[in-house]
């Protein structure tokens, strides 16, 4: 999170050089596709993993968070 900014709380740290930052935070819903949203979910996360490497660094937020039925 140091490289794009945030603030980390630790006296200190050893961050490695990352190739690419992806980013899962939310998905957006729409009518016009025949898919859940959870399907949606699984096809983003999938692309992200086969687009990583092993010095990427994945950040995934609210996944699954389209089949909570408390609507939250």
């Amino acid at each position: 999170m140091a490289h794009v900014g945030s603030f980390v709380p630790a006296e200190r740290a050893t961050i490695g050089l990352t190739d690419k930052i992806l980013t899962r935070i939310a998905t957006q819903e729409t009518v016009s596709k025949v898919q859940s949203t959870f399907m949606i979910d699984l096809q983003q996360i999938a692309l992200a993993m086969a687009t990583a490497t092993r010095r990427s660094l994945l950040i995934i937020d609210e996944f699954g968070k389209g089949t909570d039925s408390t609507g939250q």
